[in-house]
């Protein structure tokens, strides 16, 4: 909003945009390398939750860097996978890659979206939450879908495998 008023230039709006998106994750993925186990077994672990925390334990462990790409579209998932993901031994290389990618996207449509609003700042926030909701939801369920056809073809393989047998 600041670079459509000609306060800050655009370039640099995306620059500290993707800067920040970049060392807040980078900043969760050595927390959670460093302190994890401990954080986990805190009152904020238990606040969040073990429910919680397996299921985005399991995305990022079945996903592994793809896992990053739709943390990012989900705000709960955003705060945590970092963390996760450096607890877990994800390599840095590995994270930083696909989350690097990510937060360069996120950051850009952001910011084009705060420019390309202006005034209207409000408006995008809630456009976007929205729009990070759609996509979430969206790549959740391409997961289960090929979740489930993963599963029937094995079921088939195994039947398949039975009969031969018998």
């Amino acid at each position: 909003m600041l670079a459509s008023q000609g306060r800050v230039p655009l370039a640099a709006a995306l620059a500290v945009g993707t800067a920040g998106a970049l060392a807040g994750d980078s900043a969760g993925y050595w927390i959670g390398r460093r302190w994890g186990p401990r954080l986990l077994a805190s009152r904020l672990g238990r606040r969040v939750g073990p429910a919680r925390l397996h299921r985005v334990e399991s995305l990022l462990l079945a996903g592994g860097g793809r896992a990053l790409v739709v943390g990012r579209c989900t705000a709960g998932a955003r705060v945590v996978l970092p963390g996760l993901a450096g607890m877990l031994g994800l390599r840095y290389r590995t994270f930083a890659l696909w989350t690097g990618g990510t937060a360069i996207l996120w950051a850009a449509a952001h910011v084009l979206a705060g420019y390309a609003a202006g005034a209207g700042w409000r408006h995008v926030q809630l456009l976007t939450g929205r729009a990070g909701i759609a996509l979430g939801l969206a790549a959740a369920a391409g997961l289960a879908v090929a979740w489930l056809r993963r599963r029937s073809a094995r079921a088939e393989r195994e039947a398949a495998d039975c009969l031969d047998r018998g």
